[in-house]
């Protein structure tokens, strides 16, 4: 069983009562007793997946929620001993509500709930999602180097600087990948550069590698004129399990977690969704990412660095040999040194 974080447990919990338990002798000391249904029902309006369902040994049912076969269930605290979640069904949302008295418990909690989860939060509890291209990202097996985080745009501002604040957290998800890391939001800067003169642009990312990263700022050039926004951030530190969001970003590279539901949808999976885990060659992108870090994003053929190379992974034993994806078989290196190696076993 996978255990849910706190985002949504809490929230949820908040709203359990005697008016939400499906039994009588619901009382405030075990407050999941008997609010499997709704909740199981709310998560999946939420994050999605299935509601299953099981027959305990005393002959009730209890309800959870499947998330590409791994199991969530946020109220298996209200028993004493371990679930069992073999031999489940697969349930629906219309199943569950068919009974009017669950109908009815789950309006009185989901009308509570998201009146919570959806509202604004206060500008200091926001958190933010940047997410980062993995040739601009360096680090080592200990911690990463995302000091700065910087966007630009050819006709708007690229960030909502009226929803920064200093000591917000600020997570780093790797493109197309998982959640890897977390830093603090420490200043921002924002402003309008012209005429190709980037000068002061680059200016405020001095002392991080992106400084002299001449194909990132080429790139700004070619835009002529735009607005930018550049963050300082510090206390960097890779996440100690992967994150997965349920939803996507629909082509922003910085995400506004500004409401409790967001932050749920975002932060409260530790597995990787079906429908991202390539097949043949492809590497998934969580194992990428920790062969990245393992190898402290260095070439380990000619020990050149991120972000100033296009970094590879490569199969020390060559795929068309092994037909398998293995950490102890895979090896970062560099893009000239991987197509020079070739299928070639070194």
């Amino acid at each position: 069983m996978r255990n849910m974080n706190n985002y949504a447990k809490k929230y949820f919990a908040k709203f359990w009562s005697k008016e939400t338990a499906y039994y009588n002798e619901w009382n405030i000391k075990n407050p999941s007793y008997g609010q499997c249904a709704i909740s199981a029902i709310a998560l999946q309006e939420i994050i999605g997946g299935e509601i299953a369902k099981i027959i305990l040994s005393e002959g009730k049912s209890h309800y959870f929620n499947i998330l590409d076969g791994n199991v969530y269930d946020l109220t298996s605290d209200q028993f004493e001993m371990p679930v069992k979640y073999d031999h489940h069904e697969i349930v629906s949302k219309d199943y569950l509500l068919s009974d009017h008295r669950t109908a009815k418990r789950y309006k009185i909690f989901y009308n509570n709930l998201k009146q919570e989860i959806d509202k604004s939060l206060a500008v200091k509890d926001i958190e933010h999602i940047a997410i980062r291209d993995p040739n601009y990202v360096a680090g080592s097996a200990k911690k990463p180097e995302v000091r700065i985080f910087c966007q630009t745009h050819k006709r708007f501002k690229p960030i909502n600087d009226t929803k920064l604040y200093p000591g917000q957290t600020v997570y780093m998800r790797w493109t197309g990948g998982p959640i890897v890391a977390s830093s603090t939001l420490v200043s921002w800067h924002s402003g309008i550069f012209q005429n190709k003169n980037i000068n002061h642009l680059r200016g405020l990312t001095v002392g991080s590698k992106l400084f002299g990263l001449t194909d990132y700022w080429t790139s700004v050039v070619k835009k002529n004129s735009g607005y930018y926004c550049v963050i300082h951030l510090e206390t960097e530190k890779w996440l100690q399990r992967l994150l997965y969001p349920s939803t996507r970003s629909y082509g922003s590279s910085w995400v506004y977690l500004d409401t409790i539901r967001k932050k749920i949808q975002w932060l409260s999976l530790d597995h990787e969704p079906i429908q991202q885990k390539p097949k043949g060659r492809s590497i998934p992108a969580s194992m990428r990412f920790l062969v990245l870090k393992r190898d402290s994003f260095t070439c380990q053929y000619c020990g050149r660095r991120a972000p100033g190379v296009e970094l590879h992974i490569d199969h020390k034993i060559p795929w068309s040999k092994v037909r398998e994806h293995r950490m102890d078989n895979l090896i970062v290196a560099c893009a000239d040194c991987n197509l020079g190696k070739s299928n070639r076993e070194l």
